[in-house]
């Protein structure tokens, strides 16, 4: 998809605009937000490596693992943030684009990037937008296929279901969501993975912590945890 995003990126680019950052409290803290926001989309891939590891030898070690998983999710995640924070400029300084997000959101932005090249170049960026809309089901297919043995983490009761049917029921799911939620796309997935950050993030920490040990967990800002280690007896 690297090809598609690029062209997206030439097109869009004489719009793009070096924008200054602003500082202080309110800015920390939407950038913390926005970090923790990443974090919780990101870990959640974590269960996925043990069900694809599988096609690995049994000699590949820890370090090895974790280092590609890691590293392969790092470069995608920064790579499309990065577009969509260039792309995001236009709204400030291109009322063309402005009135676009308006209308269509993140979609209006995309195809806003393709108007005044001509009637072809923008015949041609409809073909862009179609496949990268197509993307997205790529993306889904290994979500949703796994998402039988992320519940099956959940407890031996959720063990004795077959995963298929786990995968049924979230296709289910995500489908009505998907289709009740169309015209606030943006806002709703927002929303949800600020809170799949914070619940995931207190889950993850309580399953890694020592055996023996309690975690207090000290909410330093907004969706942003970091947990303080103590022992039962103190």
């Amino acid at each position: 998809m690297y090809p598609f995003f690029v062209i997206l990126a030439g097109f869009a680019g004489p719009s793009m605009a070096n924008l200054p950052m602003g500082s202080g409290q309110t800015e920390m803290a939407d950038w913390m937000t926005f970090m923790a926001t990443c974090l919780g989309y990101a870990v959640t891939w974590g269960p996925f490596s043990a069900d694809y590891s599988v096609y690995m030898r049994e000699t590949t070690s820890r370090r090895s693992l974790f280092s590609w998983t890691y590293l392969s999710l790092l470069t995608a995640q920064i790579l499309v943030m990065w577009l969509g924070a260039a792309l995001a400029t236009t709204v400030s300084v291109n009322q063309g684009f402005a009135d676009a997000f308006a209308i269509s959101g993140v979609g209006g932005l995309m195809d806003q990037s393709f108007v005044g090249y001509g009637s072809a170049a923008y015949g041609f960026g409809k073909f862009v937008q179609v496949v990268l809309v197509l993307s997205t089901i790529a993306v889904t297919i290994p979500n949703i296929y796994s998402l039988g043995l992320s519940m099956q983490n959940v407890g031996m009761w959720a063990v004795k279901v077959p995963r298929f049917i786990w995968t049924t029921i979230g296709f289910v799911v995500f489908t009505v969501a998907a289709i009740a939620g169309r015209d606030h796309f943006a806002t709703i997935l927002e929303n949800f993975l600020n809170c799949l950050a914070y619940w995931y993030l207190v889950s993850y920490l309580h399953k890694t912590n020592l055996q023996g040990r309690s975690v207090d967990y000290n909410c330093v800002c907004r969706d942003l945890l970091v947990p303080t280690r103590r022992t039962q007896s103190s």
